[in-house]
């Protein structure tokens, strides 16, 4: 056996699950850099505002269908 097999059901969790992984952790890498490039010219309201992006991301993990 190669690997895990996973059973259908799973999938069609863990597949949308990992997806919404993935641009959360795309998100959390273009805040760090922004942080790191303009971080001594943006107030902290803006840095906030940045972080609160990642922390909706998080908390929503899908994203409306594009039609």
């Amino acid at each position: 056996m190669n690997g895990l097999a996973i059973p259908t059901g799973l999938s069609t969790i863990f597949d949308p699950l990992l997806c919404a992984s993935l641009q959360t952790a795309l998100v959390i890498v273009v805040v760090l850099a922004l942080r790191k490039v303009l971080g001594p010219y943006l107030p902290a309201r803006w840095l906030h505002a940045m972080w609160l992006v990642v922390i909706i991301r998080t908390a929503l993990p899908w994203t409306p269908e594009v039609a």
